[in-house]
C-alpha cells in the first residue's frame, strides 16, 4: 500500500477547512442535550446527502431519531467494515463566550467539543467520498448521541446493531489542555479512560471537566494533562478510566441551629465524610492504580440560616483504571460513609448510578493508529504518548468491548487564540485549526486499512 502523500493531504484538508468550520459553528450555535439530538441528527443527514446527491456511495440510516449511521461502501470491492465515531450531544451549561456563533439555547452549550467531533467526521467523509473508488470495504460513520449522560448512546447504538460486522472502531476527542497544542495527538496503548463514580457537592471556583481539575479552581485534587494545538494524545491499553456516579444521602435529625445537641447534624457529618473519602484514595488504594475520587456537590434539605437540616446529599465521581480497583474502591467508600454516619447516629443511603467502563485501546488498533500518525503529522514531536491512563471517561468504552478500538486526543490549546478554558467550562472554545488534524487522522485510518 502506498504511503499517504502528506503534502497532498494537507492541501485537500485546507481546501475543505472553511466548510468544516462552518459545520462546527452551526452545530455549536444550535446545541442539543443528550437524548434530545434530533435537530442535530437531521442537520447531519442533510449535510451527508449534499455530499452524495445521487446516493451512490452513502447509505444513510437512523437507528433512532437522535443518531445517524452512514455506510460508505467503496468501489474497490468487498472488504472489512471500519467504524469512525463522533459524539454529538451538548451540555447543560450557560455559555459565557462572546463568539458570534455562541449557543442560541439558554443553558445549553457545546462545552466539550462534540460540535468539532461531528464536523471533523463530516470533513473526513467529504475527503473519503473523493477517494471512494479506491476503498475496498466499508467505512461506517457513527454520529452518536448522549455520550455525556450514562448509560450513554454508544450502548444504545450497539444494541441496535450499529457495530455488527465491524472489525475495528476509532474515535477522537478534542482537549484544550496546556501542553497538548493544536496539531498534536495524544495516545496510549491499552486502557485510555478510567471508571468514574459520581456524588454531589457544590464548590465555587472556576468550572471545568471533573476529570481535569487542574484546569479549574477546585479544592479536590485531580491529575493534570497538557494538550496544546497540534498534538495528539496516544496510549496503548487503558486510555480512559471507568466512571461511576455516586449519590449519597446522609440522614440525621433536624433541629434549631442554637441547640445542636438536640439534633443529629447532617451537615457536619457530611463535611467529615467528604474529608474522610479522600483517605480512600490515598490510604486504601495502591498508589500505582490510584483512582480519582471527586465530590462535586453538597446540598441540604434546608436553605435556612438557623435550621440544622435533617438530610444532606453528596454527589460525585469515581474513576478507576481497572475493574478490581473499581470494586474495591466502591466497597471502601461505602464503609467510610456508613462508618462515619453510624458513629454520629446518622444513616447513609448510598446509590451507585450507571457509569462507563475503562476505554481500552487494543494493540492491533493502536498500532494502526500509530502508523497513521507517522504519516499525517509533521513529526513525532506532535505525538504525546501518555505515561498513564487519563482520568476522563466516556462511553466509547462500550465499542472497545465489541471490537478492537483505538481512541486518541486531539490537542487544541492555544493561548494566542484565547482557547485555554478546559472541557465543560462555560468559556470553553476550540482552536479550529485543530480540526484539520482530526480530519487527517480519520482519513488516514481508512487509507491505512481499506485503500488499495
Amino acid at each position: 500500500m502506498p504511503a499517504i502523500d502528506r503534502e497532498e493531504l494537507d492541501s485537500r484538508v485546507e481546501q475543505i477547512h472553511d466548510q468544516v468550520v462552518a459545520w462546527r459553528r452551526f452545530i455549536h450555535a444550535n446545541p442539543d442535550l443528550s437524548f434530545e439530538e434530533q435537530p442535530t441528527a437531521a442537520y447531519i443527514v442533510g449535510e451527508l446527502q449534499k455530499m452524495d446527491t445521487e446516493g451512490r456511495w452513502l447509505h444513510i440510516s437512523q437507528p433512532d431519531s437522535n443518531c445517524v449511521v452512514a455506510d460508505l461502501k467503496g468501489g474497490a470491492g468487498d472488504g472489512p467494515i471500519i467504524a469512525l465515531r463522533a459524539d454529538i450531544d451538548a451540555l447543560p451549561v450557560e455559555e459565557l463566550t462572546d463568539m458570534p456563533f455562541a449557543s442560541k439555547k439558554k443553558g445549553v452549550m457545546h462545552a466539550c467539543g462534540h460540535d468539532t467531533h461531528a464536523a471533523m467526521l463530516l470533513g473526513a467523509t467529504k475527503l473519503l467520498l473523493g477517494d471512494a473508488e479506491k476503498i475496498k470495504g466499508t467505512v461506517r460513520l457513527l454520529f452518536q448521541p448522549a455520550e455525556e449522560v450514562p448509560p450513554g448512546g454508544a450502548k444504545m447504538m450497539i444494541e441496535k446493531g450499529c457495530m455488527e460486522g465491524v472489525s475495528m472502531v476509532f474515535g477522537e476527542h478534542i482537549f484544550p489542555i496546556p501542553g497538548l497544542n493544536t496539531g498534536k495527538v495524544g495516545y496510549i496503548r491499552g486502557a485510555m479512560t478510567s471508571s468514574c463514580d459520581s456524588f454531589h457537592i457544590e464548590v465555587i471556583g472556576r468550572g471545568g471537566h471533573a476529570s481535569m481539575p487542574e484546569g479549574t479552581i477546585d479544592p479536590i485534587p485531580i491529575a493534570s494533562l497538557v494538550a496544546p494545538t497540534g498534538t495528539v494524545l496516544v496510549r496503548k491499553g487503558a486510555i480512559l478510566r471507568s466512571s461511576d456516579n455516586l449519590h449519597a444521602e446522609i440522614v440525621g435529625r433536624g433541629g434549631h441551629a442554637s441547640m445542636p445537641e438536640c439534633s443529629i447534624d447532617s451537615v457536619s457529618i457530611a463535611c467529615l465524610a467528604v474529608a474522610a473519602l479522600q483517605q480512600v484514595v490515598s490510604r486504601r488504594m495502591p498508589p500505582s492504580k490510584c483512582p480519582v475520587l471527586t465530590v462535586t456537590t453538597i446540598t441540604s434539605s434546608s436553605d435556612s440560616y438557623n435550621v440544622i437540616p435533617d438530610r444532606v446529599t453528596l454527589k460525585g465521581t469515581l474513576r478507576c483504571t481497572d475493574a478490581e480497583v473499581r470494586e474495591n474502591a466502591k466497597k471502601a467508600i461505602a464503609e467510610v460513609l456508613h462508618g462515619i454516619c453510624g458513629s454520629f447516629g446518622a444513616t447513609c443511603r448510598l446509590e451507585w448510578l450507571p457509569g462507563y467502563g475503562v476505554t481500552e485501546n487494543a494493540d492491533s488498533a493502536y498500532d494502526v493508529g500509530m502508523r497513521v500518525l507517522a504519516q499525517v503529522l509533521p513529526s513525532k514531536d506532535h505525538i504525546v504518548v501518555l505515561p498513564e491512563c487519563m482520568a476522563a471517561s466516556e462511553d466509547f468504552s462500550e465499542y472497545s468491548k465489541v471490537a478492537p478500538a483505538n481512541y486518541v486526543g486531539i490537542g487544541c490549546y492555544s493561548p494566542e487564540k484565547g482557547c485555554t478554558a478546559p472541557n465543560h467550562n462555560a468559556k470553553f472554545d476550540v482552536d479550529e485549526t485543530a480540526m484539520k488534524v482530526g480530519v487527517k487522522v480519520h482519513f488516514g485510518i481508512v487509507h491505512e486499512l481499506l485503500m488499495q
